[in-house]
């Protein structure tokens, strides 16, 4: 995808496979649903790998709507 970093495809590939379904965590919505580290990237040091970064502990599945409040800290995983 234009745009996204290869943490952010290799996250992707990572939770499609888990056995984690692909609904929102919060509203259970499944019509379009992102992933997204709980820990942010940024927050791990630059010796990190992308693996632990993307472990399926640090992913979860979010709409797109809790996913911005997410990252606006408006709620909490």
């Amino acid at each position: 995808m234009k745009g996204e970093s290869t943490v952010s495809r290799k996250a992707v590939i990572s939770y499609n496979n888990s056995d984690r379904p692909l609904i929102c965590a919060i509203c259970g919505y499944s019509n379009k649903v992102e992933i997204c580290h709980i820990k942010s990237v940024a927050s791990f040091s630059k010796a990190a790998s992308i693996s632990e970064i993307n472990n399926i502990d640090n992913l979860v599945a979010l709409c797109p709507n809790h996913h911005w409040e997410f990252d606006k800290g408006l709620i909490n995983i």
